[in-house]
């Protein structure tokens, strides 16, 4: 759609360069999904503690990974891609739900599979793509590529919350504290991007970046 509507050269090279680093922030996600949603195939009351548990610390985690993406995504760029992908960093501002959300359903979507209910998501499955079509058709012409990352997000703010539900409908998923755990570390999210706002925006200096790397998380903790 971006290659039809926006053209191709440059913006897709922006575009995918900011889809394939969300990608990689969640390889962590990744591997703590493959430790943890075989054992669901039990369905003990155990293996349901385990998921949830996971869950939360996957939510901290994945908080903490996606606040610097809210407030420095041009230093980002910079330091790890240099100068020669400007749409880049707006690309991966709007992808930062993405790179939340995607962390957890790395999670969720083995948990359901594991479980049984794989094909419960099929009408979640459709309607996840057509949000991203609807979005990336209406909004690609006038606001250029950052139209699929708000796509991206945007589906996949349906994708988890559904999942969610039915791990917490036919699995007993506790959801309070789940909710919790995202609302505190949101509010420690937005204390970890006021500390980075106050080494700079836009392009910071390497010495500022590494101390954001450090003060950064200690004020999320």
């Amino acid at each position: 759609l971006i290659a039809a509507l926006v053209g191709g050269g440059a913006q897709i090279a922006a575009f995918g360069l900011s889809m394939r680093f969300a990608a990689f922030l969640d390889y962590l996600a990744a591997a703590v999904a493959a430790g943890v949603a075989p054992r669901l195939a039990r369905r003990t009351t155990a293996d349901i503690g385990l998921l949830a548990q996971s869950m939360r610390y996957l939510v901290i985690v994945q908080v903490m990974i996606t606040a610097p993406l809210l407030i420095w995504p041009e230093a980002i760029i910079h330091l790890i891609f240099g100068d020669k992908y400007p749409g880049a960093p707006s690309v991966l501002r709007a992808l930062s739900p993405f790179v939340l959300l995607s962390g957890i359903a790395q999670l969720t979507t083995l948990a359901v599979n594991y479980m049984g209910y794989a094909r419960r998501r099929v009408p979640i499955a459709v309607a996840m793509l057509a949000i991203n079509v609807v979005i990336d058709v209406t909004l690609l012409p006038s606001i250029g590529i950052v139209a699929g990352a708000i796509g991206t997000s945007a589906a996949y703010a349906l994708w988890v919350p559904a999942h969610v539900w039915i791990l917490h409908r036919q699995a007993g998923l506790p959801l309070r504290p789940l909710l919790l755990t995202t609302g505190r570390a949101c509010l420690a999210a937005g204390a970890m991007i006021g500390a980075l706002a106050l080494l700079g925006t836009g392009r910071v200096a390497i010495p500022l970046m590494l101390a954001g790397a450090v003060v950064g998380p200690l004020v999320y903790g």
